[in-house]
C-alpha cells in the first residue's frame, strides 16, 4: 500500500495463496492489478485486520471492484408486506404475553394484600 492511494493485489486462483502474500508481506510483481483505495482504519497485525475488514464489509458502502460512482453503492433491502406482517404478528404475540404477566402480577398483589389485611 502506498501514500498514494493505491494498492496491488495478486492475482492467485488459490485463496490461500493470497493470504500467504499478505501475511508474509510479498514484493509485488509486475502481474499484480493496480486498484486505487480508501483506507478506514489501520491495524498492526493480520488478524485484527481482518476483524476490522468484516465489520467494514457489513456497515460500510465498500465497493469491492474499486470504482466509485453510479450503481456501485450496495443496495439496502426494502421490507416486504411478508416481513411487516410478520414483524406485527410477533409485536402483538409480544405484547399479549406482557399482558399476560401484568394480570398474573396484579392478582399476586391481590392475593398478597388480601392475606395481609386478614
Amino acid at each position: 500500500m502506498d501514500e498514494d492511494k493505491k494498492c496491488v493485489w495478486p492475482g492467485f486462483k488459490n485463496r490461500w495463496k493470497v493470504t500467504k502474500a499478505i501475511k508474509e508481506m510479498w514484493k509485488p510483481e509486475e502481474t499484480w492489478s493496480v486498484y486505487s483505495i480508501r483506507t478506514l482504519a489501520k491495524c498492526c497485525d493480520y488478524s485484527a485486520g481482518r476483524v476490522l475488514a468484516r465489520k467494514a464489509e457489513h456497515a460500510s458502502d465498500i465497493i469491492s471492484d474499486g470504482e466509485y460512482g453510479r450503481g456501485c453503492r450496495r443496495i439496502k433491502r426494502k421490507l416486504t408486506n411478508v416481513m411487516v406482517k410478520g414483524v406485527m404478528t410477533m409485536a402483538v404475540e409480544l405484547m399479549t404475553i406482557i399482558l399476560k404477566a401484568t394480570m398474573m402480577i396484579l392478582k399476586i398483589q391481590m392475593v398478597v394484600t388480601v392475606n395481609l389485611l386478614m
